[in-house]
């Protein structure tokens, strides 16, 4: 379930519920993504606001959807803070994938990065606000590397 509190003057609102999701991730132009729990798997999609609440989720087209087609889960999106690429992953946590935004906003081919020297188990992906750094889970443990990675990936 999806929370939002209001920044006051005074500090933060009281939490009020928003609506159905798991693992929120936005970008700087203010989409907002998240992990849909479906019924028979999960997967990510755009949310659709209406002032503070969830109004839709909007799947996400392209290359995503045809990861879709082969995973039962497709979870924990993280939007780069410019909004041309987003990572997932697959199989409720290991496995990260990079997708990029193309200009007819539809999401490119989906980049399997342990075929770029990422560790299959990695997941749960994080960008840092400068759009330098991405963290990621391991096992229990938190590891970083520059985004230089995925920058590599990007087509032409």
């Amino acid at each position: 379930m999806l929370y939002v509190a209001e920044r006051t003057a005074g500090g933060w609102s009281e939490p009020k519920y928003a609506g159905q999701g798991m693992f929120v991730s936005s970008d700087r132009a203010g989409n907002v993504y998240t992990t849909h729990l479906g019924e028979k798997a999960d997967f990510i999609c755009r949310v659709v606001l209406s002032g503070n609440a969830i109004a839709g989720y909007e799947d996400l087209k392209g290359g995503i959807e045809k990861i879709r087609g082969i995973s039962d889960s497709v979870a924990h999106p993280c939007a780069a803070p410019d909004g041309s690429y987003i990572l997932f992953d697959t199989e409720g946590g290991p496995h990260l994938f990079v997708s990029f935004k193309q200009k007819d906003g539809a999401w490119g081919e989906a980049i399997d990065l342990v075929r770029h020297g990422l560790d299959p188990k990695a997941g749960i992906a994080s960008i840092t606000p400068d759009g330098r750094y991405l963290f990621f889970g391991l096992g229990a443990d938190l590891y970083w590397v520059s985004t230089q990675l995925i920058t590599d990936l990007r087509p032409n």
